[in-house]
């Protein structure tokens, strides 16, 4: 599997791609394959790539392990874009948040041009961290604070404001409890219970056991060692330091009987020093008779066995019940659900928005309720839609929104004290409308025709139309149908707009005006495997330009296949199988034949270049590649040079001026994705060696001189190391004896000098011209002059 990440993917700059590779069978890998567009990145097989990239290029990479597997190809995450693109932020809590200690936050953003994210800032209630420009933040926080951060990219394009998803609270949030049952239980024997209970604030823990609903004295730990009774009910309760309770959890152990279940009610008003009423009612699921417990402040109420308890209660009193069935079991305590108050003050609310609210789809309204005697967790919530009452009671409510929907929320706390609606100020999302079109009828050139719009508004709004006949608007037309004369070839697209004056996209009317039937057409796809012998499925695609119905007829080496008119063909294939189809429509019109081609595995082509006797360096050299097929496919080349592809050089044949440093290579191409490997040109090659000759200083005619020729060679061959030879011409004729730089020749007047250097190589160079040379003109005897070997 391989994965890659981007750096800095902006247009016409140098951007890095990463990728990591790793392999199932725990392989090494063995290199990675880039490509930019679908093209190799010559030469980069490691696992990072920096190029050049323009707006809109696509950069892809697969991994080959040192089993010659190749993972499937994943394009980077990045398309280089003109304009800087801002990243995106989240931030997360790093622990609990409590008010008057160092809180942690940390800060991730994505920036969708692969840019590095130059900074961050740092924000508490508005104000700026100063000096705070990573990714963390640790403060000091206090209850209340709200604590957001943006990103900056290198780019200076910055994030939109994330704020931090926890705010630091005092409120003590009660534990909870559950409870294990002993390995064995058995009549008149000890048994141990254990309970676990934990605490949102860390706080310590006091264990209350119950045993048949009365609390268990003396006993504050976790566990509790009773003699069993086949109708002992046992049940736990922890309460944290800051006095903080769970709910009482009852043991599920021991023989059948089931425990009865009790609610409680308040009959009439609770008010502090008066008497209160309270109702108790018990089920039991094995019809026992049953017996009540009444406690005020965990203090059982003497005498009271009945399912009423009548008692005179202060602020801050807690009045519970058990319900004990003839067995011995009882229920877990359940809590009166009203509390004494001195004086019950109204509750408040408030109200807001989903994130966006579209009609025709759900949208989630959450409300937020405080009340001022502490008892917000006991609110009732009532929702309405257009002043209706909704059946939802929480602090959240969903529903199916229609556009100019009215929502709002009421509480009421436990005193029967509510609160005016409040209504949610919320504005709709405009959605853009769709259309499509309808041909009413064939269409024939010259003749009017008839198209229908069918548009759609999501905010349920009137629309508009604007009709285009081939791209150009048709005046007066804002309806949703069209009657107009359409031509051979005409086009009809159209676009809606709603009320807000936002377009739909442009739809095109799916019928073309035709004089005559048109001929069909047909593709075929071969299986994805091909076996002798084997049954094999061969589809094809039909297309007719009219809409005609199609009749497929399939041929098997050129013989018609009875009964199969559709678009596929099965048959039992044997190698060398020739199979074809042809459509018919409705008209009589007929496709061309077309035959499948299919290859079992395509197998890349091979390439060996033949080489010159010699690469002259500077000079035009031609360069001969033999690519073959194993399955004989016609090939193509790319030739390179440096790198860079050769323009117009795509055949077997290279003519080309070669200088010392250049890179020589060929790939072949079969056409069917198969490519060889990069083969370069290794080739004898050299440089021809250069020589100039020039007239003594001093020259007589008839007279011995020196000539001197000055010879050099970019190969390191010279004249003192033997591997260049001299060759020296008066008038055309050799000079015999001689082959080092310098010869002493008699010459005549009017005769020339020539010079040539042979390399190692045998590679010739001449001087550019003969030279001639002017002289003292000997008179008198011995004057005849000649050319002859002085040295």
């Amino acid at each position: 599997m391989v994965t890659v990440e981007c750096r800095n993917a902006n247009p016409d700059e140098l951007a890095t791609f990463l990728a990591t590779a790793t392999d199932p069978d725990d392989d090494d890998i063995a290199g990675f394959t880039w490509r930019l567009n679908g093209q190799v990145v010559d030469g980069e097989t490691a696992d990072a790539l920096q190029i050049r990239v323009a707006e809109g290029d696509i950069v892809t990479v697969t991994a080959t392990d040192s089993g010659d597997a190749t993972s499937a190809q994943v394009q980077a995450p990045c398309t280089p874009v003109g304009e800087n693109q801002p990243p995106t932020v989240t931030v997360e809590c790093r622990g609990a948040t409590v008010p008057g200690q160092e809180a942690t936050f940390l800060a991730s953003a994505i920036d969708p041009n692969g840019d590095e994210i130059a900074s961050y800032t740092w924000m508490v209630n508005d104000n700026e961290v100063t000096g705070q420009n990573g990714p963390s933040l640790t403060v000091i926080v206090n209850e209340g604070d709200v604590v957001t951060v943006t990103a900056t990219d290198t780019g200076g394009a910055e994030s939109t404001e994330a704020t931090a998803p926890c705010t630091p609270v005092t409120n003590n949030q009660p534990p909870e409890v559950t409870i294990d049952c002993p390995d064995e239980l058995v009549d008149g024997r000890e048994a141990t219970f254990r309970a676990t209970g934990t605490d949102p604030d860390g706080d310590d823990l006091t264990y209350t056991w119950f045993v048949d609903g009365r609390p268990v004295a003396d006993v504050t730990g976790d566990q509790l060692t009773i003699t069993w009774a086949d109708t002992t009910n046992v049940s736990v309760q922890v309460t944290d330091a800051n006095g903080a309770s769970s709910d009482v959890v009852a043991s599920d152990c021991g023989p059948d009987n089931e425990p009865p279940a009790v609610a409680m009610e308040c009959l009439g008003s609770i008010t502090p020093g008066a008497r209160a009423v309270f109702s108790a009612t018990a089920t039991d699921p094995d019809g026992d008779t049953i017996s009540f417990s009444w406690f005020v402040n965990d203090v059982r109420v003497p005498g009271i066995s009945g399912p009423l308890l009548s008692a005179l209660v202060e602020e801050g009193d807690v009045i519970t019940v058990v319900a004990t069935d003839a067995r011995g079991a009882a229920s877990a305590p359940v809590e009166a659900p009203c509390a004494p108050i001195s004086e019950n003050e109204a509750p408040s609310v408030t109200v807001d928005c989903p994130d966006s609210l579209t009609p025709g789809e759900e949208a989630t309204f959450t409300a937020t309720g405080t009340d001022p005697d502490g008892e917000d967790d006991n609110l009732v919530y009532t929702w309405f839609v257009n002043d209706v009452a909704q059946t939802e009671t929480g602090d959240a409510f969903t529903f199916a929104y229609s556009a100019g929907d009215e929502v709002a929320v009421k509480v009421t706390d436990e005193g029967g004290t509510s609160t005016v609606p409040e209504t949610a100020d919320c504005t709709e999302q405009n959605e853009p409308p769709t259309v499509s079109l309808i041909c009413q009828g064939d269409l024939t050139p010259g003749e009017p025709a008839t198209f229908l719009a069918d548009g759609n508004d999501p905010e349920g709004g009137e629309l508009t139309y604007r009709w285009l006949l081939n791209d150009r608007v048709v005046p007066g037309q804002t309806g949703p149908e069209l009657r107009i004369v359409v031509q051979l070839g005409d086009v009809i697209s159209i676009v809606a707009s709603d009320e807000a004056g936002l377009d739909s996209e442009e739809a095109t009317a799916p019928c073309t005006p035709v004089s005559e039937n048109a001929a069909p057409e047909v593709t075929v796809e071969c299986p994805p495997e091909l076996s002798d012998g084997e049954e094999a499925v061969f589809t094809a695609t039909g297309t007719d330009p009219d809409g005609d119905e199609l009749i497929y007829t399939w041929y098997v080496n050129g013989d018609e296949v009875d009964d199969q008119n559709g678009p596929t063909l099965t048959v039992t294939y044997s190698d060398g199988d020739r199979i074809s189809v042809r459509v018919t429509d409705t008209d009589g019109a007929s496709s061309d034949e077309v035959t499948a081609e299919c290859t079992d595995e395509n197998r890349p082509p091979t390439v060996r270049i033949d080489c010159p006797a010699i690469v002259v360096f500077g000079e035009p050299t031609r360069l001969v590649a033999n690519g073959t097929d194993p399955d004989g496919d016609r090939l193509s080349y790319i030739w390179k040079r440096n790198g860079e592809v050769v323009d117009g050089a795509t055949g077997s044949v290279l003519t080309t001026i070669v200088d010392r440093d250049d890179r020589l290579t060929v790939t072949v191409l079969d056409g069917r994705g198969g490519m060889s490997a990069e083969t370069s040109v290794d080739c004898n090659s050299g440089s021809r060696p250069r020589i100039t000759v020039a007239c003594p200083p001093e020259l007589t005619f008839g007279k011995p001189a020196e000539f001197v020729a000055t010879v050099t060679d970019e190969d390191g061959d010279s004249v003192e190391n033997g591997r260049i030879t001299v060759v020296w011409k008066v008038d055309g004729k050799l000079v015999t004896g001689t082959s080092g730089s310098s010869a002493t020749l008699t010459l005549k007047q009017g005769q020339r000098v020539d010079v040539a250097a042979i390399d190692a190589s045998g590679l010739v160079n001449a001087a550019m011209e003969p030279i001639s040379c002017t002289g003292i003109v000997l008179r008198g005897p011995g004057s005849n002059g000649g050319a002859t070997n002085g040295s």
